[in-house]
């Protein structure tokens, strides 16, 4: 419960307000902040239970890797032998695949890009 806290200083006629109160209740018994978030922790994950409560969490709080995550996980398992199944025009990609990850072989080609610019630019300015 999210309440506001009014105060009436000596000598003044009327109250201000000082400041917020949150207090925590599980089932009308009161509790500490800790004990109410450990019984909802029980219950369902703070993050799943802000997408479900929060219209905005999930596309305005989350960034993008999170809420493909997030999609990723409603969905069915595919895994690579699949797709590769799937799309035969990938077999050369299956190779390269055997023995590293796709963010490996990412890297993998990202540095030899670097090193080919480089070698090109020494090429065509020397």
């Amino acid at each position: 419960m999210y309440t506001e806290k009014w105060t009436k200083k000596r000598g003044q006629a009327d109250s201000e307000l000082t400041g917020h109160t949150t207090d925590h209740f599980i089932n009308g018994v009161p509790k500490k902040k800790s004990e109410y978030a450990a019984y909802l922790n029980n219950i369902i994950d703070e993050n799943t239970f802000r997408i479900l409560t929060n219209p905005l969490h999930f596309n305005v709080n989350l960034n993008w890797k999170d809420r493909r995550n997030i999609v990723m996980d409603l969905e069915k398992d595919i895994g690579p032998a699949e797709i590769f199944k799937e799309n035969r025009d990938l077999k050369p990609l299956e190779e390269l695949l055997e023995d590293k990850s796709i963010d490996d072989l990412k890297a993998e080609m990202a540095s030899g890009e670097k090193s080919l610019m480089k070698n090109l630019s020494q090429y065509l300015i020397g």
